[in-house]
């Protein structure tokens, strides 16, 4: 107990991270050695797909640079000492502020000294300090977890507002922690993300980091005939279906793709280089030029090309495939 009134604000903050770490029930590492810096993907709610990002506990101030840069920076900020940070009221950063009260940062001290008291303990008293930390531990996330809508508020380009408030008719009582910290933030930046990816398309289905190849490989087996819900969710976020039937007659994909190619002479290609711009994201690559869309997604646009008639793909193993080919596209690997 004597400890736990000496903690320090430092080490309570440290401890308060490591709590909301495991509230967010993920595994992620630190980015960069020895700050709690953590790559993060983002559901874009309006659009259905991820941005990357990171997710930093502590301040602006605080935050090591991290390479490659990417779309967004959530911060947790330290809710104990005089740690002010500057907000610059970027629209790429949100931040999210603990309200503290005395129960809460009591518990807090206990679980920290416990945790120091077991790593300074002789072997045969380390399980009875783990044992208190966990208890302490479990009370601390229960409190988070079952208050996490009204304990934090979330700070975007200045303003504060409530959780509740920034969710409105999207919020569900059931969505876990990190659920609804990574709803509240996609909400904050919408207007950001539409600004930087103006032509990206509102797709049908969830895409995530984890299902997007699995779905792409459904989207590209479609021009093969093999048809299921992902396939066709897939073409009708590029308006590449009319009912049942593949057209390109209603999208504007494909139908600036037609335009290039009515531009070039006969016997000329369209490089992929032509196509594709490099960017320094670890999940992108390359996006295309004109729509800012994803290397990985974009063949899908591509294909109904092909499908059409209006285009032949030549792959770099030399490989050609026409309308007539589309059939052996189940044996090529999506990206």
């Amino acid at each position: 107990t004597q400890r736990a009134a000496i903690m320090d604000d430092d080490s309570l903050n440290n401890y308060f991270y490591d709590v909301v770490y495991y509230c967010l029930e993920w595994d992620q590492k630190e980015y960069v050695d020895n700050f709690k810096i953590y790559e993060h993907r983002l559901n874009w709610v309006s659009h259905n797909i991820f941005r990357s990002g990171y997710l930093f506990f502590g301040t602006p101030e605080s935050r090591p640079t991290a390479q490659p840069p990417e779309d967004y920076y959530i911060y947790f900020i330290p809710p104990y000492g005089n740690d002010n940070y500057t907000d610059e009221m970027k629209e790429d950063e949100v931040f999210f502020l603990f309200k503290p009260n005395e129960e809460f940062k009591n518990i807090l001290k206990l679980y920290s000294s416990a945790q120091i008291l077991k790593n300074l303990a002789e072997e045969k008293n380390k399980l009875a300090y783990q044992s208190k930390a966990e208890f302490f531990k479990k009370k601390l996330t229960k409190y988070l977890s079952e208050n996490k809508n009204t304990c934090f508020e979330v700070v975007y380009k200045g303003e504060k507002k409530q959780l509740l408030e920034v969710m409105g008719r999207l919020y569900k009582s059931t969505n876990p922690f990190k659920e609804t910290i990574d709803l509240v933030a996609s909400i904050c930046l919408d207007e950001y993300f539409t600004t930087k990816y103006p032509e990206m398309p509102k797709f049908k289905i969830q895409i995530t980091s984890k299902n997007r190849a699995e779905i792409i490989r459904a989207g590209i087996d479609r021009f093969a005939g093999r048809k299921n819900q992902q396939a066709n969710a897939l073409l009708e976020s590029f308006d590449l279906l009319d009912g049942d039937k593949i057209t390109v007659q209603n999208s504007k994909y494909a139908q600036y793709f037609i335009k290039e190619l009515e531009k070039i002479p006969a016997r000329a290609v369209i490089n992929y280089s032509d196509i594709y711009t490099e960017v320094p994201n670890k999940d992108e690559y390359f996006i295309d030029k004109r729509f800012g869309i994803s290397y990985a997604l974009l063949p899908i646009v591509l294909l109904a090309l092909v499908h059409t008639g209006h285009a032949v793909i030549s792959l770099r193993n030399g490989t050609t495939i026409t309308a007539s080919d589309l059939e052996t596209l189940p044996k090529t690997l999506a990206t």
